[in-house]
């Protein structure tokens, strides 16, 4: 039995909101380990500065549109509520369009069966 198309683009947003926290942490504590070692490389008695000298991580660009903070899990269950919602009127005008469509089929097809078996009608 087909996935729930809803169900699924529900379950892959949430995958990839996941996916892109765990990334953001990543990258946290990359950035954190670097400079740590930073740190330890200055401490020595001749410091590498061929390495001193490499960069760090780099950082997107902070958005504007956007503050840090993440969204309450309220705005969350909206967002979704709201994905939920115009997928589901996307799936009924499908079926609906299939519906006619399948009507529309049906009645040619009654149609022609008719004209095999009664001949064509001819108006006089």
């Amino acid at each position: 039995m087909a996935a729930d198309p809803i169900e699924s683009t529900v379950q892959a947003l949430t995958s990839a909101n996941e996916l892109l926290a765990a990334h953001a942490a990543l990258i946290l504590r990359v950035r954190a380990s670097q400079k740590l070692h930073r740190q330890q490389l200055h401490s020595l008695e001749s410091p590498p500065t061929e390495i001193l000298r490499l960069s760090f991580i780099p950082s997107p660009p902070p958005s504007p549109d956007r503050d840090e903070t993440p969204l309450p899990l309220q705005n969350h269950s909206q967002l979704l509520g709201r994905i939920y919602h115009q997928l589901s009127e996307l799936v009924l005008t499908d079926t609906t369009i299939m519906f006619q469509r399948r009507k529309l089929f049906a009645t040619s097809i009654r149609r022609d069966m008719s004209m095999v078996a009664n001949g064509p009608r001819i108006g006089f």
